[in-house]
């Protein structure tokens, strides 16, 4: 890993679906962000991820390498660098 890496945020539901929340981040922020309780049904105790919760069930934020994403965005863009 380099001090370049970059890392995606993904906010993942158990009843199906996941988004990007927070995009190139250092492998030490996407890491600070998930340890955060407020970033799982589990832990959470503040009123809008405890209503995200009621209406939308069980989730969890995660992070992965933004790279693979990147380039996959590219490819599905036509980008010169998806090759």
């Amino acid at each position: 890993m380099t001090e370049t890496d970059r890392f995606d945020v993904v906010r993942h539901y158990f009843r199906g679906g996941s988004r990007v929340i927070k995009r190139g981040l250092t492998w030490d922020e996407a890491a600070a962000h998930c340890a955060d309780p407020e970033t799982s049904y589990v832990g959470c105790r503040k009123s809008i991820n405890v209503r995200r919760t009621k209406r939308l069930g069980p989730w969890f934020d995660g992070f992965v390498d933004a790279l693979p994403r990147r380039l996959v965005d590219q490819k599905m863009r036509g980008g010169r660098d998806a090759e």
